[in-house]
C-alpha cells in the first residue's frame, strides 16, 4: 500500500471513527432527556374494581406516556377519557420488551381475578425492534403473549410499533435499518393477529407519516408529543372501543 493510499485510509477511518462518537453522544444525550421526561410524568390508570368495564393495558413508554405534558394526553390517559367509568390497568415502562411482557401477561393469567378483563391491549415491540431482536424470537414471544392474554382477557387488542426509523432521533445507516425492521414487525403483527384472531391496529406508515411529516415529536425526537399521542389515539380508539362492545 503506497503513502498516498495508506493516508487515504486513515483519513476515512478518522473520519468514520468520529462519525460514531459525535452519534453515540447525540443518542445518549436523547436517551437522558427521554429518561427525564418519563420521570417528570406518571402513567395513566385507574383502580375501580366495581366497574362494568375491565380494561388491561401492557405497553412500554409509549404506554407510559413518555413526551407527553400531563398523562392525560398519553394513550391510557385519552382511554380513560373515553371511557370514564371503567376500570384501568396499566403496567406499562420504559424499555418493557416482549420477553417481559409475557411475563406480566402470565402472572395475569395465573392470578385469580374477580372477573376476566374484557379487553387486554398490548403495544409493545418497540424496543425488540430497535435493539435487532431476532425475528423468529419476535414471533414466538408476540404468540405466548396473546396466548396468556386470551386466558386473562376476553379479547385482545394488539398495536403494531410505529416506523420508528421515520424519527428525527436516528440518522442514515440506523434510519435505514430502523424503516426495513418496523416494516417487517408490522408485517409479523399483522399476520399473527390475523391468525390468532385478534384485533389488530398498525401505527405503522412505510414512506411518511403525520408524526414526521408534521413534526410531532417530543424532546427527545423519537417519542410523540401531545399532539402526536392524540393521532395515535384516534388510530386505535375505534378497535378498542369494538372489542369493548363486544362484551359490553
Amino acid at each position: 500500500m503506497s503513502n498516498g493510499v495508506f493516508f487515504i485510509f486513515l483519513v476515512v477511518v478518522s473520519a468514520f471513527a468520529f462519525f460514531i462518537i459525535i452519534e453515540s453522544a447525540r443518542l445518549t444525550w436523547r436517551m437522558f432527556i427521554s429518561r427525564r421526561m418519563t420521570n417528570s410524568i406518571k402513567k395513566f390508570e385507574r383502580h375501580n374494581p366495581a366497574a362494568a368495564q375491565r380494561i388491561l393495558f401492557i405497553g412500554d413508554s409509549t404506554g407510559h406516556g413518555t413526551g407527553t405534558s400531563h398523562e392525560r394526553y398519553s394513550v391510557v390517559g385519552r382511554l380513560g377519557a373515553d371511557f370514564p367509568d371503567a376500570h384501568i390497568e396499566n403496567h406499562s415502562k420504559t424499555g418493557l420488551a416482549l420477553s417481559q411482557a409475557c411475563q406480566i401477561l402470565r402472572a395475569k393469567a395465573a392470578a385469580k381475578q374477580p372477573e376476566p378483563f374484557d379487553v387486554v391491549i398490548i403495544m409493545v415491540g418497540g424496543i425488540n425492534l430497535v435493539y435487532c431482536t431476532p425475528l423468529a424470537l419476535v414471533c414466538r414471544m408476540l404468540r405466548s403473549a396473546i396466548a396468556y392474554s386470551k386466558q386473562c382477557g376476553r379479547e385482545t387488542v394488539l398495536i403494531s410499533p410505529n416506523n420508528a426509523g421515520l424519527a428525527p432521533l436516528y440518522r442514515f445507516p440506523l434510519a435505514r435499518l430502523y424503516q426495513k425492521r418496523a416494516k417487517q414487525f408490522s408485517a409479523i403483527y399483522r399476520d399473527i393477529a390475523h391468525e390468532e384472531r385478534i384485533h389488530h391496529v398498525s401505527l405503522f406508515q412505510e414512506h411518511s407519516d403525520q408524526l414526521s411529516a408534521n413534526n410531532l415529536f417530543s424532546p427527545d425526537k423519537a417519542h410523540p408529543n401531545d399532539e402526536g399521542y392524540g393521532l395515535w389515539y384516534n388510530q386505535m380508539k375505534e378497535t378498542i372501543a369494538a372489542a369493548l362492545k363486544s362484551h359490553g
